[in-house]
């Protein structure tokens, strides 16, 4: 929920009315194996380095973490506008994001989440719409005379995220 994860995985005390990942985590296992297929965990987003290590050790194959990376891509739009002065187009990506409302699946009751906060949240879900493209464009050949190319930007701060996976799944 919101950017940070919300699950009993990291949690050092035993979460009411969930069964806990020690108990329900060797049962789900057994039935993967015997049907001979791989555990993928779905709450893995923002979860710490040391609990990402855990997941090979345990027998978690894979993980879906898409609303983090939306969420790195998102803020990293947004930052390669502000610092290369292109406050404006951030400004427009937050505000299409933010009136999407797609961010009200992802609060929690009495959030303390800014709009901005809430934009971010939501910047994925608005890439794909015609006015974003089409910001993203103008935003790229302003920024190709600053001698950034927009997409090199993102793909690297995208890598770095993916790469973390990689590391603590022990997959490189």
């Amino acid at each position: 929920m919101e950017m940070r994860n919300i699950g009993s995985f990291e949690s050092p005390v035993r979460v009411p009315n969930e069964i806990p990942s020690e108990i329900q985590l060797p049962k789900m296992l057994e039935v993967c194996e015997k049907y001979g297929v791989l555990l993928k965990e779905h709450n893995t987003d923002y979860l710490s380095d040391e609990a990402l290590q855990w997941h090979p050790r345990l027998g978690i194959h894979s993980a879906n973490v898409a609303p983090e990376f939306g969420v790195l891509e998102s803020r990293a739009l947004v930052e390669c506008f502000d610092s290369n002065g292109l406050c404006h187009f951030s400004e427009r990506f937050l505000e299409i994001a933010y009136a999407s409302k797609k961010w009200a699946k992802w609060m929690v009751d009495n959030t303390s989440a800014s709009d901005r906060d809430r934009a971010i949240i939501a910047g994925h879900y608005v890439f794909s719409l015609p006015e974003v493209i089409d910001l993203k464009k103008q935003a790229a050949a302003d920024l190709v005379s600053l001698g950034v190319d927009l997409d090199i930007y993102l793909k690297e701060r995208i890598k770095t995220g993916i790469m973390r996976y990689l590391r603590n799944f022990r997959l490189i």
